[in-house]
């Protein structure tokens, strides 16, 4: 039986059934072939390069990988990743859609036994760590496209992806998305606290460009654990910030949203910082707003202008103020969302290339 059939057969069956190890899959079957035996007859024509590569992209976290990706797990250059990962799809071993490689979830579980049986552990876990290291330096130079301050890649920079223009950046981000999002795991799990709080930093804009990616709460939230572990109230307070905007936009948590920004003012108090106080106040004021409590969304929006006022902050002042001639409208208007009729929306034109947080134009409609 060829095994492309063998794995449509075995992965049919094994559609409802989760949890198989590599001994459990050496009773599997697929017409008189045992599935192990035809992995194992796929994997011996393979060559040592092209063995190597396929037992290491096991490592990858999400459920494919580019050929920068593979490059980085075995050390090759790119072009020469590209002709070994060629040759794994030519012999049946791997997958492919576009410029993504993917491994069959039971290819996976075989490639895996092979990692074990055949790889150091040691070079396992440098390949998985290399992997996982130009992941987030990647996605930190991709982040930074979208950063007022930033743009495109420094003419020192040299990358193996093409991150020439925005939309390219944004490419990539989402397309190793899963990846990216694991390696992060792994550093905050490793104490890395210093790379999870740049990562989400650099990532900061570039999430207004996609919000119902699904994992921004838990991105903001594990860099302000991060921050909180470094002993930095403003950064804390920065990325709590941050995690209440997600909360909010993101999933529509009103009153998470509201607690975590409560958390930020105060650690942006402790920071003396009224930019990210300001910012606080304009998170909660927000909520509430969306909740129906105009009045107390007003409060925080005079102290949101207050305080970007003494910051000097032009841009956070406009929205703020305008923001709470929104809410006063709003309360007068008697409805939690009046028409674009009943009150003016914030011009687009007020978001801040300087604010170290987002403006969102549409933050009390």
């Amino acid at each position: 039986m060829h095994l492309p059939l063998a794995l449509r057969v075995a992965g049919n069956w094994l559609a409802t059934r989760t949890g198989w190890t590599m001994r459990r899959l050496d009773t599997l079957t697929a017409g008189d072939l045992r599935l192990s035996a035809a992995f194992d007859l796929s994997y011996r024509q393979l060559t040592p390069t092209a063995a190597r590569l396929f037992r290491l992209l096991s490592l990858v976290d999400g459920p494919d990988v580019s050929a920068a990706g593979a490059a980085q797990l075995t050390g090759q250059s790119l072009f020469d990743a590209e002709d070994t990962l060629e040759e794994l799809v030519e012999t049946g071993l791997l997958g492919t859609d576009q410029d993504r490689y993917r491994l069959h979830d039971l290819l996976r579980l075989y490639a895996r036994s092979r990692l074990h049986a055949e790889e150091p552990p040691g070079k396992s876990e440098a390949a998985r760590a290399g992997l996982h290291r130009w992941l987030l330096e990647t996605t930190v130079v991709a982040g930074r496209w979208y950063e007022p301050d930033h743009g495109t890649p420094s003419a020192t920079w040299k990358g193996t992806v093409d991150l020439s223009t925005a939309e390219h950046a944004r490419q990539w981000l989402q397309a190793e998305g899963d990846n990216w999002l694991a390696a992060l795991r792994s550093a905050a799990a490793a104490g890395d606290h210093a790379t999870v709080v740049e990562v989400a930093e650099a990532l900061h804009w570039f999430s207004d460009q996609w919000i119902y990616w699904g994992h921004w709460p838990e991105v903001f939230a594990t860099a302000a654990h991060c921050a909180r572990a470094l002993g930095d109230p403003l950064l804390e307070a920065t990325h709590l910030n941050y995690h209440a905007w997600a909360l909010l936009l993101c999933e529509g948590r009103h009153h998470d949203s509201l607690a975590r920004a409560a958390q930020a003012l105060t650690a942006a108090q402790r920071a003396a910082d009224f930019p990210q106080q300001g910012w606080a106040h304009f998170y909660s004021a927000w909520t509430l707003s969306l909740l129906g409590d105009h009045a107390a969304a007003t409060y925080h929006n005079r102290e949101s202008a207050r305080l970007f006022e003494a910051a000097g902050d032009l841009h956070g002042t406009l929205q703020a103020m305008w923001a709470v001639q929104a809410t006063t409208c709003f309360s007068r208007a008697g409805t939690r969302n009046p028409s674009r009729s009943t009150c003016a929306r914030s011009p687009s034109s007020t978001r801040s290339a300087t604010a170290s947080n987002r403006i969102s134009p549409i933050a009390l409609a």
